[in-house]
């Protein structure tokens, strides 16, 4: 009885390892794609703000158009 009690215990105790494995390797993976994420909207507002500082570089430049004389 005390072994089918222990091969019990084993095989318990084996699953809930790899569940915990499956669960550390998706916490993993999440981590991971958040970070990702993270970065490119960082990148995307840095190359943002530096389009919309060079269009204020450039923009007084091309509004001293003349009119066209109808």
């Amino acid at each position: 009885m005390k072994s089918m009690h222990s091969l019990l215990r084993q095989n318990a105790e084996i699953a809930f390892q790899k569940t915990q494995m499956q669960s550390n390797s998706h916490e993993r993976l999440t981590n991971e794609i958040d970070e990702n994420v993270r970065n490119r909207d960082e990148k995307t507002a840095r190359l943002k703000a530096q389009r919309l500082a060079q269009v204020q570089i450039t923009a007084p430049a091309k509004s001293r158009k003349t009119k066209p004389k109808s």
